[in-house]
């Protein structure tokens, strides 16, 4: 999925859109709540060929905070640059595991999930 994803081919489906400082730091913050450990492993990293985008892999070895139970997805982030600032995170994985979590997510992880929703290549019905 990581060489397909970086290639523009799109394999996958978009589950978080994060814009700015803000709400990138705020996702993370959740992130931090409800997991007690949080760890990628096999990652990778690969710089498109513009130097416009930067793709991050790995596979998720994380525990949850409440409920203790493990949470093992595969990640492909795409973040999208302009003059060096990071612009626009795409989390790229499996919407449906983490959902089994029954996790509440906070407002601004709503937010990424709902534009998700809409994303051209999201988790949106179709």
């Amino acid at each position: 999925m990581f060489d397909q994803v970086s290639l523009g081919k799109r394999k996958g489906t978009i589950v978080a859109v994060m814009k700015g400082q803000t709400e990138v730091l705020a996702y993370t913050k959740g992130l931090m709540f409800n997991f007690r450990k949080l760890k990628w492993v096999d990652t990778k990293w690969k710089v498109s060929r513009s130097g416009k985008e930067v793709y991050f892999f790995g596979k998720g070895d994380m525990i949850t905070q409440k409920s203790e139970k493990p949470y093992q997805n595969v990640y492909v982030t795409r973040f999208d640059l302009q003059q060096d600032q990071i612009l626009e995170i795409n989390e790229i994985g499996n919407a449906m595991l983490y959902m089994g979590l029954g996790i509440a997510p906070n407002a601004t992880q709503l937010r990424a999930f709902g534009r998700a929703l809409i994303h051209p290549f999201g988790i949106g019905l179709r």
